[in-house]
């Protein structure tokens, strides 16, 4: 890891703190440097269309679906300020967990290295009034995936940070929807899905 990425994550990652946390990381070497830039703009493209992710994974982890603040479904790359419907693949789940992208920042350091990074927060549902939070985690919870190439080599990132259960909620049945899906999620399954996503995020060599 380079000083001035290292610099860019410190930036957009949170702190730990005391709040649980996790970290994954995958990383790919490529032939030559021309091939490294090829892959590393096609894991870029990945990253910013979310709603190509559970393809991508195999139907492995939840289906993002984006959409602008006016509740427009986007159908090209996110921007600043969009959000996520997050579909679980929980039979019989009615709920919808929703994301806001808080920072997409992208940089260079000459024609060495590049790198982006993606945070997102949970928010409110935008298809129901109210401003509860809308997710299995609190508003404290973020999600950080950043991509790495520094020369031949190009590497993806997940920061997760704050993954409490979410407190907000009124009913019941969405308190314990929320413990059971949080618990799940802290016991495993978004470690698959996160490693999955990483893995798929960055082109095999052969792939180029």
């Amino acid at each position: 890891m380079t000083d001035i990425f290292r610099k860019f994550t410190e930036k957009l990652v949170p702190p730990v703190g005391e709040l649980p946390h996790k970290e994954f990381d995958e990383h790919q070497t490529y032939a030559s440097e021309a091939e490294a830039i090829h892959a590393y703009q096609t894991a870029r493209t990945r990253l910013v269309h979310p709603q190509q992710w559970e393809c991508l994974t195999h139907n492995l982890g939840a289906c993002f679906e984006p959409f602008s603040a006016d509740h427009t479904a986007i159908s090209g790359p996110v921007a600043l300020g969009n959000f996520l419907k997050i579909v679980l693949p929980i039979p019989g789940d009615p709920y919808l967990d929703w994301v806001r992208i808080e920072a997409l920042e992208d940089g260079t350091e000459g024609a060495d290295e590049a790198f982006i990074g993606m945070r997102v927060r949970p928010t409110e549902d935008l298809e129901q009034s109210g401003h509860q939070t809308a997710h299995f985690f609190g508003k404290e919870a973020t999600s950080t995936w950043v991509l790495h190439r520094h020369g031949k080599n190009v590497s993806a990132y997940y920061y997760g940070r704050g993954e409490v259960r979410n407190e907000e909620s009124r009913s019941f049945w969405k308190k314990l929807r929320d413990t059971l899906v949080a618990w799940a999620g802290v016991a495993g399954f978004s470690d698959l899905q996160w490693k999955g996503l990483l893995k798929a995020l960055l082109p095999e060599p052969s792939e180029e």
